[in-house]
C-alpha cells in the first residue's frame, strides 16, 4: 500500500494500512509540524476522497 502526502512529494509505503499511516503520520509531525489531531481529520478526508472514487 501506498499514500502520498498531500503537502509535498514524500511517499509512505507499507504492507497495510496502519503500518502507512504510522509512516505518514511521522513524517506530517518532523516536516510540516501538523499535530495528531490534525492528522487524524486530514487521514480521515482522504480515505473518503478515496472511498468515494470507488463507489462511482
Amino acid at each position: 500500500m501506498e499514500l502520498q502526502c498531500p503537502r509535498c512529494d514524500f511517499v509512505a509505503r507499507g504492507a497495510d494500512e496502519a503500518e502507512v499511516r504510522e509512516q505518514l503520520k511521522a513524517h506530517m509531525k518532523n516536516a510540516h509540524q501538523v499535530d495528531e489531531g490534525g492528522f487524524e481529520s486530514m487521514f480521515g478526508e482522504m480515505k473518503q476522497k478515496i472511498t468515494g472514487m470507488f463507489k462511482r
